[in-house]
């Protein structure tokens, strides 16, 4: 797990340049939770058979250090899991903050959104638009609560019709079930 980092703070700066930002490895546990994504996500049909609530396509890393404590004018902090379901509407706003492809961060906004959450409340649907290489991010209402983990889009990405994420509350259920609690910050 040594040629694995994660870069905080890497963003393309009104100048031009780029703040390059700070690497951090993983710690000799690497891997801390996850689960696999749907297999019928990567098909023409992918809500064909609904993805289970098992299904959730994410991965915890545990950090060499605790870079959420650091203090440069201030500590860091964490982004909070909901414990609980989180309201979404027709029509909701969403913010995904990505790196598309590695790219420094940017920013998708789209102030009419959600478009549907599934049958069984596994993934949520929206128009925010991202750009390839954007799985992973996370999406957040205009009050900056995370309400998913962006990870796939249409698949007629010629004419797409939506993106889709992981709803956040079932992410923090998974970690908890596998005694990973304590690396949720906070």
């Amino acid at each position: 797990m040594d040629d694995v980092a994660c870069r905080f703070d890497y963003l393309k700066l009104v100048n031009g340049s780029r703040q390059q930002g700070v690497a951090v490895g993983l710690s000799p546990e690497g891997c801390a939770s996850y689960r696999k994504y749907s297999a019928s996500e990567k098909t023409s049909t992918p809500d064909v058979p609904a993805p289970t609530s098992d299904e959730l396509d994410y991965a915890l890393l545990k950090l060499a250090r605790p870079i959420g404590r650091e203090d440069e004018g201030g500590a860091r902090g964490w982004i909070k899991l909901p414990e609980a379901e989180m309201p979404m509407k027709k029509g909701d706003p969403v913010i995904i903050v990505q790196h598309p492809d590695g790219s420094p961060m940017k920013l998708a906004l789209d102030t009419d959104a959600i478009i549907a959450v599934n049958e069984n409340g596994t993934r949520v649907r929206y128009a925010t638009n991202t750009e390839a290489g954007s799985s992973g991010s996370p999406c957040f209402t205009l009050d900056w609560e995370l309400i998913a983990l962006h990870h796939f889009g249409d698949p007629a990405w010629v004419e797409p019709l939506y993106n889709q994420g992981v709803p956040a509350q079932l992410i923090r259920a998974a970690i908890v079930t596998d005694g990973q609690a304590e690396l949720l910050g906070g």
